[in-house]
């Protein structure tokens, strides 16, 4: 039945607000899931980046493609270590260096740029070390969430986690283009390491 009122369909509202958002109310899922935030926008506006990059540097759209889908392989070959990684060392430890390998790539990139120095071999090495990177941190980030969250958050703590990643993919390469347009590569690329 429809609350009668608007007081009880306000409390009904907020019941429902509460629920949705409730892993955030436990400190150590919420710094997750703000470092993943930062991240996933990093790495989509990287991948927007460098496929401009490429074809900047050699005009050539099989070379996007190419550089694009350099992470792919690594991802998929390193997976398997990464979960079995993931289930034998400290989770925490493996997002941490998968981030800040991820932070290290983007500056290295940036300062290739700063110099007049990159190529697009360059942006393919860093694609396939970000895949290599990836294969660790994503089943770290995935399993560590039952850690952190009570058994009755987990399948909200993962949804919240899936909505991260819709959003990120829509609103990170837009914003990635812009800034492309306004402060070039070298300075995105240094944004990007940033965040």
């Amino acid at each position: 039945p429809l609350p009668t009122d608007t007081s009880e369909h306000q409390n009904s509202f907020n019941r429902i607000l509460f629920r949705s958002i409730e892993s955030f109310y436990h400190r150590n899922y919420l710094i997750l899931w703000l470092s993943k935030l930062f991240m996933m926008f990093g790495v989509q506006m990287q991948m927007l980046a460098r496929g401009y990059l490429v074809y900047e540097l050699t005009e050539n759209p099989g070379l996007v493609g190419i550089v694009i889908g350099g992470s792919a392989i690594p991802m998929l070959v390193f997976s398997l270590y990464g979960g079995v990684l993931s289930d034998r060392i400290s989770k925490k430890i493996l997002i941490q260096v998968g981030q800040a390998s991820s932070t290290v790539i983007a500056f290295v990139v940036a300062l290739l740029i700063f110099n007049e120095s990159i190529i697009w071999q360059h942006l393919l090495i860093a694609a396939s070390l970000q895949g290599i990177g990836w294969a660790f941190l994503a089943p770290a980030r995935q399993t560590i969430i039952p850690e952190i969250l009570p058994h009755r958050l987990i399948s909200n703590g993962v949804a919240l986690d899936g909505a991260l990643m819709g959003v990120s993919s829509l609103v990170a390469p837009a914003v990635a283009g812009i800034l492309y347009a306004l402060i070039g590569p070298a300075a995105l690329y240094i944004f990007i390491g940033v965040i």
